[in-house]
C-alpha cells in the first residue's frame, strides 16, 4: 500500500497505479521502484524489496518544491 499526505499519482516500475492511497494486492517478489508524482512538487522515489509472502507499505510524507 502506498499512502501520501497529499494526493499524488502513483507509479510502480513505470506503470501507473492511480491516485493515492493505492493498494496493489499482488506484487512479484524482488526490487521495485515506486514513484509518487504531484504537479506542484518534485517526484518522490522509493525503492522497495519484496520478499516472498511479505507485505510492504510505503508512506510519502515529505514533498519538496
Amino acid at each position: 500500500m502506498l499512502q501520501s499526505v497529499k494526493v499524488s499519482i502513483v507509479f510502480m516500475d513505470g506503470k501507473k497505479l492511480g491516485l493515492s492511497p493505492v493498494e496493489k494486492k499482488e506484487v512479484k517478489p524482488g526490487k521495485h521502484k515506486v514513484v509518487a508524482h504531484r504537479d506542484d512538487s518534485r517526484d518522490v522515489l522509493k525503492e522497495v524489496v519484496i520478499e516472498p509472502g511479505e507485505h510492504e507499505s510505503v508512506m510519502v510524507d515529505r514533498w519538496r518544491r
